[in-house]
C-alpha cells in the first residue's frame, strides 16, 4: 500500500512539473530578441496615462532582461497598444452623497508584430487592470488620490503586458487572438 502511494505521488509530481511552464519557454519565434515599444495611443482623453504606460512597459522589459528594448529600425518585433477605456467608478458615498471609494479601471488593446516576417503574431483586446481605493481616510486604512491609483493600475498593466509578450497568452488576462 505504501509503495502504491509513493508511485502515485511520484507520477503526480512528474505530471505537474512536466506540464508547468518554464521561464525559458515562450510563444516567441527564436529570432525575436529585440523589441520596440511604440507609444500607446489614447482613446480616452487621458494622454498622460498613455505616456506613463508606455514608459512603464519599457521599464518592465528592461527589468525583465529577457529582451532588449531598441528603436524600431533595430527591432525584431514591435509592440503596439492603445488605451481604449478609462473608467473611474464611484463605489460608495458618505451621508452627503460624496464619493468615498472609487474603482479605477483601464483597458488596453495590444498587438505584437514580428518585424522579420512582417506578420502580426497576436492581438490581445480588453486587457485590463483595476484598483479600488478610498479618497478619504478610513479607520486603520489608507487613502489614495486618482493619480496614485493610476500609478498602481499602470504598473499592473505593464507587468501583464510584458508577461503576455514574453511568456505567452496564458501569462496574463484578456482576450487573445493568435494570428
Amino acid at each position: 500500500m505504501k509503495r502504491c502511494y509513493y508511485c502515485f505521488l511520484s507520477g503526480l509530481i512528474i505530471f505537474v512539473f512536466g506540464c508547468a511552464h518554464t521561464p525559458g519557454s515562450s510563444d516567441l519565434p527564436q529570432h525575436v530578441r529585440r523589441i520596440s515599444v511604440q507609444h500607446f495611443m489614447d482613446q480616452t482623453g487621458h494622454s498622460i496615462v498613455s505616456r506613463k504606460l508606455t514608459e512603464q512597459v519599457v521599464k518592465e522589459f528592461l527589468y525583465d532582461k529577457r529582451m532588449a528594448v531598441v528603436n524600431p529600425e533595430s527591432a525584431d518585433a514591435l509592440l503596439l497598444g492603445k488605451i481604449t477605456k478609462y473608467i473611474l467608478e464611484p463605489l460608495s458615498f458618505d451621508e452627503s452623497y460624496i464619493p468615498e471609494e472609487y474603482k479605477l479601471w483601464i483597458w488596453v488593446d495590444i498587438g505584437f508584430k514580428d518585424m522579420v516576417s512582417n506578420k502580426i503574431l497576436w492581438v490581445e483586446k480588453r486587457m485590463a487592470a483595476e484598483v479600488r481605493y478610498f479618497v478619504t481616510p478610513r479607520k486603520g486604512g489608507n487613502f489614495l488620490t486618482e493619480e496614485e491609483a493610476q500609478e498602481i493600475v499602470i504598473k499592473l498593466l505593464a507587468e501583464d503586458i510584458v508577461k503576455r509578450t514574453i511568456d505567452g497568452w496564458f501569462a496574463a488576462s484578456g482576450i487573445s487572438e493568435k494570428k
